[in-house]
């Protein structure tokens, strides 16, 4: 794809096909947003391709291997990075010697899909200590994990639309309905992912509604009393269809389209 534009940081022309990115013209590429697609979020992809990139190269020319060249890297890189007083930058390099393009994941924490101020989204914060702990693997939620299902008839359901969708919440909440939840309806902000809150001591429950919401994620809140479903721009429903829990267990909504490795190129926005 071609681009020409003009930034407050310099005029570039990118032609289709493959060009080497230097300075100012780098620095234009990964910070555009206007006039993308998904705005704020396709700029997020935009700098994961570019450091999965500058990877694959300094990976390929052999620098992870050799010291000398490994330390004259961080010395170059060190005064662009924030990091803790008690880190120390070389120890960091000799773990990164081990690594790979297929092996180095970038992801995208959640966010609510509104805008706020002059970005595109909002960060999804209730969702973040979920997502972390699912991203490192850490063992979410053990009670949700051995907790069984029950009758949908002993289970209220508040569903709440953030989909921005007219409508959605109720046209969910009448096929919920029809296995035997109870359910109320309401609006929420607006988010990207479909997901099922649910306080603590309501495992079981949650768990039911998810067997009905295929692939919903499962995030235990302290911001609701009972178990709530919030449906989210990614198109995901209540069915009448019952289906093993398959969403994230403890999970948030996350972004699955902004997680990818170093070692995937392709074509981008």
């Amino acid at each position: 794809r071609s681009y020409s534009k003009t930034t407050d940081f310099v005029n570039y022309d990118l032609p289709k096909g493959k060009w080497k990115a230097q300075g100012r013209s780098a620095l234009a590429f990964v910070r555009q947003r206007h006039d993308l697609p998904r705005g704020d979020l396709d700029r997020i992809v935009r700098q994961q391709y570019f450091l999965s990139a500058v990877f694959r190269q300094v990976a390929t020319a052999g620098v992870l291997l050799n010291p000398l060249k490994l330390n004259h890297l961080v010395n170059a890189v060190a005064s662009s990075l924030q990091v803790d007083k008690t880190m120390k930058m070389a120890n960091l390099a000799q773990q990164m010697s081990g690594l790979t393009a297929g092996n180095l994941r970038f992801t995208q924490i959640p966010t609510t899909g509104a805008t706020v101020g002059n970005a595109d989204v909002q960060i999804a914060t209730t969702s973040i200590p979920a997502f972390v702990k699912k991203f490192i693997g850490a063992d979410l939620d053990k009670t949700l994990a051995n907790a069984k299902t029950v009758d949908p008839a002993t289970v209220a359901v508040d569903v709440r639309n953030g989909s921005g969708r007219t409508g959605w919440a109720g046209a969910n909440a009448v096929i919920l309905k029809q296995v035997g939840f109870t359910t109320t309806t309401g609006d929420w902000t607006t988010t990207a992912g479909t997901t099922i809150y649910y306080p603590e001591g309501l495992e079981s429950q949650a768990k039911t509604v998810a067997q009905y919401v295929h692939k919903a994620n499962l995030v235990k809140s302290t911001k609701v009393i009972q178990v709530t479903l919030v449906l989210g721009g990614d198109g995901k429903k209540a069915t009448t269809t019952k289906a093993a829990v398959t969403g994230s267990v403890g999970g948030s909504s996350g972004n699955a389209r902004n997680d990818r490795s170093a070692a995937q190129a392709g074509c981008i926005n």
